[in-house]
């Protein structure tokens, strides 16, 4: 049984007091009212899809065997390499956002991660990815934008990142996308 937290314990002080609060609150519903069993195993399951893009790869690897969806495949792949320089070299250092288990001093779900928590890498390049699978096929890019949004939402119950970090890196990922398909149409294809 994981230890409960009452919300008021902690010293929320500085700019955006009240996304902290929410942030926090919500990661404590989720770690206090919604977690199972099964649920633990199919969340830790979507984040290993998410890791490294390892999902996002295999479609890449996948389309690119069809001249149909080579140009997807590439786009993919782009994406992807904006989404590391940007998220995980610039932003995450820039940010220095601990990771919610260490402010909260709570256990996570799997292994403690060495790196910054803003914004969530696996969210921006799952949606990155789903984006612009979308672009050249909408059924296709629906259902993934099912798996990204399960892999952003496991990085919550895990308790990896706060929605913000969450949300941000979705955000980030489809902006990254447009840009991206942008850059592709007009300089490469």
């Amino acid at each position: 049984m994981e230890k409960k937290i009452n919300l008021d314990q902690f010293p929320i002080t500085g700019h955006f007091l009240k996304i902290k609060r929410a942030d926090i609150a919500a990661l404590l519903y989720i770690q206090q009212r919604l977690r199972t069993p099964a649920r633990d195993r199919l969340m830790r399951f979507f984040t290993r899809l998410g890791n490294g893009g390892t999902v996002w790869l295999c479609c890449a690897a996948l389309m690119g065997l069809s001249p149909q969806f080579r140009t997807c495949a590439i786009s993919i792949i782009s994406v992807l390499i904006v989404g590391l320089l940007t998220g995980n070299l610039i932003i995450k250092r820039l940010s220095s956002r601990i990771r919610p288990y260490d402010f909260l001093d709570w256990q996570p779900l799997i292994k403690p991660l060495k790196d910054y928590s803003f914004p969530s890498c696996h969210a921006m390049s799952s949606f990155a990815c789903a984006t612009m699978i979308c672009f050249f096929s909408v059924p296709l890019g629906l259902l993934a934008l099912g798996v990204a949004s399960m892999i952003a939402l496991s990085r919550l119950y895990l308790f990896v990142h706060y929605p913000t970090d969450v949300i941000v890196g979705s955000l980030w990922g489809i902006i990254i996308a447009f840009t991206t398909r942008w850059f592709l149409l007009t300089y490469i294809f």
